[in-house]
C-alpha cells in the first residue's frame, strides 16, 4: 500500500499506511519488521523527515548482505529514490548494481525496467552520463517489453530530464509527451512532477524563462499536492528562482529563496520535532548559487564560494558547473576577467566531459566576451553513437565477451558482435583494449 500511494502521488496516504506497517510488523520476528522499516524510513525522507527516516532506510544493508539477495531485490532497488534524496550515493549504487546483477543472472525481467531506471537518474547525479543514457534507454525498452506501462512512464520523465540538460530538445519534449499520458491512464502520479521539470529545465537551458517560469511553477503545484517535502528527491525550486531572477522578478525570487533555504537547511523538520535539521548539501549548495546571483556585485563572492564549498561535500559535478558558470558570468560583469576565466574554464570542463551541449556552449560564449580563444569541442560518445551501440560499448568495456554482453543485453552475440564493428568504426577504435580505455572515465 505504501508503495501504491508514492507511485500514485499520495505521500499523506504513503506515510499512513507505513506507520500502520510498521506499528503492526514491530512486534514480529523474521523479516517482515526490516521490510515495514524500509517503508517506513522511505515515506519519512519523501514527507520531509530525514531525520526520522535515514536510520530505517539504512538498514537495506541488511538485504545487501543477505545470502538470498533475489527474494527481496523490489524492496532493495525500492529505496533507491530515499537514498538518493539524502545523498547516500555509494550505498545507492551498491544496491542498484546487486539488484540489476542478481536480476540479469536470473534472467528476471521485471526486475530491470525499475532499477535501471533508478541507476541511470543515479548517474546523472553522479556524472556519469554516457552510463546514464544507456541505462535509462534500457530501462525503457525493458518497460515496454515487460508491459510496466505505469514505470515506462517514470522512466520516460528520467530520461527527458538528461536529454534537457543535453540539447536533445525534440526528444525531450517526446518523451515529456508519452510520460504524461501514460501517467494520466495509469494514475501514477509521482512521474508528473518529474516530467514538468524536465520541461522547465529544457526552457531555462535555452533562455526561454516564460515557458520555464511556467513549467516549473506546475512542478511546484503538483509537488506540494502530493506531499513531496524533501529539497534532495528533485531539484526545481532552483530552476524556478533562477528563472525568476533572470526575469527580473527578483522580489519574488527573495520569497521563494527563503523558504528554499529553510528546507535546504532542515529547518522544516527540526523546528517541528524539537530535533536538529539533517542538511541537504545538494540543495543548500543550490540555495546558495541563488543568492549569488541576487547579491550586488561586490558581494557576489562569499555566496558563491560558500555554495563551492557545499559542493565539495556532495558527488554532484553537473550542479556544481552550474555554480562555477553562474560565478564567472558574474565576475565576468563585474569587469573581473581573470578571476571570471578560472571559473568559467572550469565550468566548461564539466560540462563537456558529461556532454552538456547547451550548457558549454552558454560557458563558451562567457569565456570568448572575456578574450579567451577556444579550440572546438569534440563530441563524446553519447553523440556519436545510438543508445542500443552504447549499451554495447560500454559492456564491453568492462570486459565481457560477446556472449557474456548478450546475455546481459539480452541479445544474440552475432547482433553484439555487428553493434561493435559500427562502433569501432564511429570512434575510430581497433580493439577492445582501446574501446575499454575510451570509457575508463565511465567506468565508476
Amino acid at each position: 500500500a505504501t508503495l501504491a500511494a508514492i507511485t500514485g502521488g499520495n505521500l499523506a496516504l504513503a506515510l499512513d499506511a507505513a506507520t500502520r506497517a510498521y506499528a503492526t510488523a514491530s512486534s514480529l520476528s523474521g523479516g517482515i519488521e526490516l521490510l515495514a522499516a524500509l517503508q517506513l524510513g522511505k515515506a519519512r525522507i519523501l514527507t520531509g523527515d530525514p531525520v526520522g527516516g535515514v536510520p530505517l532506510i539504512m538498514r537495506c544493508r541488511e538485504l545487501l548482505a543477505s545470502d538470498d539477495l533475489l527474494s527481496s531485490a523490489d524492496e532493495l532497488a525500492q529505496c533507491a529514490p530515499a537514498l538518493m534524496s539524502v545523498e547516500e550515493y555509494a550505498l545507492t549504487d551498491e544496491a542498484l548494481s546487486a539488484v540489476i546483477s542478481a536480476g540479469r543472472a536470473a534472467n528476471a525481467l521485471g526486475l530491470l525496467p525499475y532499477s535501471l531506471g533508478a541507476l541511470a537518474e543515479l548517474e546523472v547525479r553522479i556524472g556519469r552520463w554516457e552510463r546514464a543514457y544507456a541505462d535509462a534507454f534500457e530501462s525503457i525498452h525493458l518497460a515496454r517489453e515487460a508491459g510496466q506501462e505505469g514505470q515506462l512512464s517514470y522512466n520516460l520523465a528520467r530520461l527527458a530530464w538528461l536529454e534537457a540538460a543535453q540539447g536533445r530538445t525534440d526528444a525531450c519534449r517526446a518523451h515529456v509527451s508519452e510520460a504524461l499520458e501514460l501517467a494520466g491512464r495509469y494514475s501514477f502520479g509521482s512521474t508528473l512532477p518529474f516530467a514538468q521539470a524536465a520541461l522547465g529545465f529544457l526552457e531555462l537551458g535555452e533562455g526561454h524563462l516564460d515557458a520555464a517560469i511556467d513549467h516549473l511553477e506546475r512542478t511546484g503545484e503538483l509537488w506540494a499536492s502530493e506531499g513531496f517535502a524533501h529539497p534532495g528527491r528533485l531539484v526545481w525550486e532552483a530552476e524556478l528562482i533562477e528563472a525568476c531572477i533572470r526575469s527580473g522578478l527578483r522580489d519574488r525570487a527573495e520569497a521563494s529563496l527563503e523558504g528554499y533555504e529553510r528546507k535546504a537547511s532542515g529547518a522544516a523538520v527540526g523546528a517541528d520535532s524539537g530535533v536538529p535539521g539533517r542538511p541537504s548539501a545538494l540543495a543548500t549548495a543550490a540555495a546558495w548559487r541563488c543568492r549569488g546571483l541576487l547579491a550586488a556585485d561586490d558581494a557576489a563572492d562569499e555566496p558563491f564560494a560558500t555554495a563551492l564549498a557545499w559542493h565539495d561535500r556532495t558527488e554532484t559535478p553537473f550542479e556544481r558547473a552550474r555554480t562555477q558558470l553562474c560565478y564567472g558570468e558574474q565576475l565576468r560583469r563585474q569587469g573581473r576577467r581573470i578571476d571570471a576565466r578560472v571559473q568559467l574554464r572550469a565550468a566548461l570542463e564539466g560540462f563537456e566531459a558529461l556532454g552538456a551541449a547547451p550548457w558549454s556552449q552558454r560557458a563558451r560564449v562567457e569565456l570568448t566576451a572575456t578574450g579567451e580563444t577556444l579550440r572546438a569541442s569534440r563530441p563524446g560518445p553519447a553523440q556519436q553513437l545510438t543508445s542500443q551501440e552504447l549499451q554495447v560499448a560500454l559492456i564491453v568495456a568492462s570486459g565481457a565477451t560477446n556472449k557474456e554482453a548478450g546475455a546481459a543485453l539480452f541479445l544474440t552475440p552475432k547482433t553484439i558482435e555487428f553493434h561493435l564493428a559500427k562502433i569501432y568504426r564511429k570512434l575510430d577504435l581497433r580493439s577492445r583494449t582501446e574501446l575499454a580505455r575510451r570509457f575508463a572515465s565511465q567506468a565508476g
